[in-house]
């Protein structure tokens, strides 16, 4: 048996950060810039500028 689950994170019922968003937020961290994030994780540099992008605004942060 094995117990599965996902967990994001919503405010006022709009989706801010998922499983995704919280791999970009940390190969930011390890890398220290979006481009090299982005690399790491095989995106684009637009998809992960545009994800933290959404989060900011979805946080009213920009």
């Amino acid at each position: 048996m094995s117990v599965r689950f996902r967990v994001w994170v919503e405010v006022g019922g709009r989706h801010v950060i998922g499983p995704g968003g919280y791999e970009i937020l940390k190969a930011i961290n390890e890398v220290g810039s979006l481009s090299g994030a982005a690399r790491k994780l095989g995106m684009s540099y637009r998809f992960v500028w545009n994800y933290i992008d959404r989060m900011e605004k979805a946080l009213a942060l920009s």
